[in-house]
């Protein structure tokens, strides 16, 4: 179960689709899987919050802290060791695509899925979701309410 870096936030900040991504990640029994360049967006994201006032910095360290925490009890696993050249290279065929319209990090999150044979998908991004669909992996949850 590949969790994008957005999903993995609304775990821990509340958001409007934040009770759909809680609800489905309790009825699963296996761990969230992320790449090591996800935490890199994670800290990224929350930083932003921070800067636009929709978080403080104590909100922000209180989340690293959480995430943290739940990657020490094994509920968050960061894949560390996964070969970079093939999910560039998938990267690389999938913006090549003609249907190709995601952003960069968009695409590299899914072509990391792909590598890492991850066969379930969770992102609240609608782009992304679209490229994780038309790739045929499993996009969790089926249907998002997101607000504006």
């Amino acid at each position: 179960m590949y969790f994008d870096s957005s999903a993995i936030l609304s775990l821990f900040i509340k958001r409007s689709y934040s009770e759909q991504i809680n609800k489905y990640v309790q009825k699963q029994n296996t761990a969230i899987k992320i790449w090591s360049f996800g935490l890199v967006e994670i800290h990224s994201a929350l930083k932003q919050m921070v800067r636009v006032k929709g978080i403080t910095e104590h909100q922000r360290n209180q989340v690293l802290r959480e995430i943290d925490y739940q990657i020490t009890l094994g509920y968050i696993i960061i894949e560390e060791k996964i070969d970079s050249k093939k999910i560039h290279d998938l990267a690389v065929l999938l913006i090549e695509k003609p249907e190709f319209k995601e952003k960069t990090l968009d695409t590299i999150h899914v072509a990391s899925a792909l590598v890492m044979k991850e066969k379930v998908f969770v992102s609240t991004d609608i782009k992304q979701r679209e490229l994780a669909k038309r790739e045929r992996l499993d996009v969790q949850p089926k249907r998002l309410a997101i607000t504006k």
